[in-house]
């Protein structure tokens, strides 16, 4: 039992290092911001600083959204090509 939970305790600490070892130090406007690279800056009141965290996850899952949609529109299009060359064999053998 004390094995389980050293082994526990152990990799929650590595897993703690390895998330502060991820953060990152964006420099944008001559100012070093702890954020994601991909987020954008505001103007609010005439002081510059990262946009909301929930306009930055909105626009992330948009993105996604708009990637899921390509690859549904995609897959649609392979499985119709498919369909098409089934129902040709069909139409060889049989004639």
């Amino acid at each position: 039992m004390f094995g389980v939970l050293c082994a526990w305790g152990g990799g929650r600490a590595m897993a703690e290092m390895d998330a502060s070892e991820k953060d990152v130090s964006v420099r944008k406007l001559g100012v070093a911001w702890n954020m994601a690279e991909d987020r954008k800056m505001e103007n609010i009141g005439g002081m510059y600083q990262p946009e909301g965290l929930d306009k930055y996850i909105k626009r992330y899952f948009d993105q996604l959204s708009a990637k899921v949609d390509r690859l549904i529109e995609q897959s649609n299009r392979l499985e119709k090509k498919v369909d098409e060359l089934i129902s040709r064999r069909g139409q060889t053998l049989v004639s």
